[in-house]
């Protein structure tokens, strides 16, 4: 019974580590187009790629 325990708790601390990883990298990327975000969107509607707008 110890080795089924030792194996779910090894897989809850994969998917709670690659869940924390992948949450860091998206804050990561917002904070980042928060910051550049209207240059990004103007360089985009100055090549005519910025269909939105």
């Amino acid at each position: 019974m110890r080795q089924v325990r030792s194996i779910a708790l090894r897989k809850t601390l994969v998917i709670s580590g690659t869940a924390l990883a992948l949450s860091a990298l998206t804050g990561i990327a917002f904070a980042m187009w928060m910051d550049n975000g209207a240059r990004i969107f103007m360089t985009l509607v100055e090549s005519g790629l910025a269909w939105c707008f």
